[in-house]
């Protein structure tokens, strides 16, 4: 599942769009691309979670990792 919606994010900064024209795919800078990957890999893990185990999953994994996501309310 991870994969899966990490390919789905990425899609537009991998393939070009006809829509676009001469417009080459935009870039993806490393931060960004850590923040989608972290994006993906909390969804993966942890989207079918309720909030209390989404918190420590948040504290035990991604804090660990010092992942760029915001904090849960």
């Amino acid at each position: 599942m991870f994969l899966n919606l990490l390919e789905a994010i990425l899609d537009d900064f991998t393939t070009s769009d006809a829509s676009r024209g001469a417009e080459a795919a935009p870039t993806l800078k490393e931060a960004e691309f850590e923040k989608l990957f972290v994006y993906a890999f909390a969804w993966s893990i942890a989207g079918l979670c309720d909030t209390n185990d989404r918190r420590l999953f948040q504290k035990e994994i991604l804090e660990h990792f010092k992942a760029p996501l915001p904090n849960i309310n």
